[in-house]
């Protein structure tokens, strides 16, 4: 069952029971009963809500990254429950607290070798946090007037 916030205060809308989907004029979505009335509208991310989850193979893990306002980064494994498929990727489901926004994931292979989404690849974690903690570094400097 998966839930979506209405425009109106308050409004909530369970997906099950809607039909179809319209988008609007201006980006939102409406939504649409089996007899074809319209429930309402709802400015959620529906690709979001409704991308499709595939179980994670036993035992994988991602690394989670935290990267704190003085610069420090911090990397600890979390073990996957699903892979979350969207049309631009896939994204790990992982067990305990959804990451905040100053988190990000690093793909573990089966070497030990880790990769970002976007496609940066290490031989290790280690690697991998050095190299961002240089990246940040010089990223600081050069806004230093």
């Amino acid at each position: 069952m998966t839930w979506v916030n209405g425009t109106k205060y308050g409004e909530r809308f369970n997906l099950d029971h809607v039909a179809s989907i319209r988008m609007t004029t201006g980006g939102d979505s409406q939504l649409f009963a089996p007899d074809g009335r319209s429930l309402g509208v709802t400015t959620d991310d529906l690709d979001e809500k409704l991308a499709p989850l595939v179980p994670a193979a036993a035992g994988q893990q991602v690394w989670l990254v935290t990267s704190f306002d003085d610069g420090k980064l911090e990397a600890e494994r979390r073990n996957v429950v699903a892979w979350k498929i969207t049309a631009l990727d896939a994204f790990p489901v992982i067990a305990g607290d959804a990451p905040s926004s100053n988190q990000f994931f690093l793909a573990i292979h089966p070497d030990g070798s880790v990769e970002q989404f976007q496609g940066n690849v290490w031989p290790t974690i280690e690697a991998a946090m050095d190299d961002m903690r240089r990246e940040r570094a010089a990223r600081t400097i050069k806004a230093v007037p």
